[in-house]
């Protein structure tokens, strides 16, 4: 809980920082996971909502805010000490995007996400809560129009925890696409 709450107030002190000049204030994104140290891997489908911190004459958004709220619903399958497991997640909570003022193509962040996990081994299903933070970058590898969608590839690396006896922390690697607009 002591590394959750650290990473909490390290994203509160930075979100007053100035973030670059991006005007995409809400995005999507489907990545491929897989957990360290088990047989396991699954995917994970977020969203992202980002709220406007300058807006044009015209009422668009111009300038979005590094802090935005993040959605993320997640499966997994596979063995794990020797039984097998699936797992069924949804998680919320802020997303850090580092200002950035070039190159505008590359973009880091951080989060720190709180939940609901349901785990199933065999018959038995519980729910527990769980947690997760870290961070990745995405680079932007297409752009329709000036300031229509972008799409990028979103590398990234969790510690994710679960609280069900006992707390259990684990490391998910995942690498994923996904669209701003």
């Amino acid at each position: 809980m002591r590394r959750v709450s650290l990473v909490l107030l390290f994203l509160a002190v930075l979100a007053p920082v100035e973030c670059w000049a991006h005007r995409h204030v809400a995005g999507a994104f489907v990545s491929r996971r897989e957990a360290r140290r088990s047989d396991i891997d699954g995917t994970v489908v977020g969203f992202e909502k980002a709220f406007c911190r300058e807006r044009a004459p015209s009422g668009k958004c111009d300038k979005a805010h590094p802090v935005s709220l993040q959605l993320g619903f997640g499966h997994i399958n596979g063995e794990h000490e020797g039984a097998t497991l699936g797992q069924l997640t949804l998680l919320a909570g802020p997303r850090f995007t580092y200002p950035f003022e070039s190159p505008e193509w590359l973009q880091f962040f951080a989060h720190a996400l709180v939940g609901s996990v349901r785990e199933s081994t065999g018959a038995q299903r519980d729910w527990s809560p769980t947690g997760s933070f870290g961070g990745g970058f995405e680079i932007t590898f297409a752009k329709i129009g000036d300031h229509g969608l972008e799409f990028f590839v979103r590398p990234q690396v969790d510690w994710s925890w679960i609280r069900a006896d006992e707390t259990d922390w684990f490391e998910e690697y995942s690498l994923g696409l996904g669209v701003r607009f």
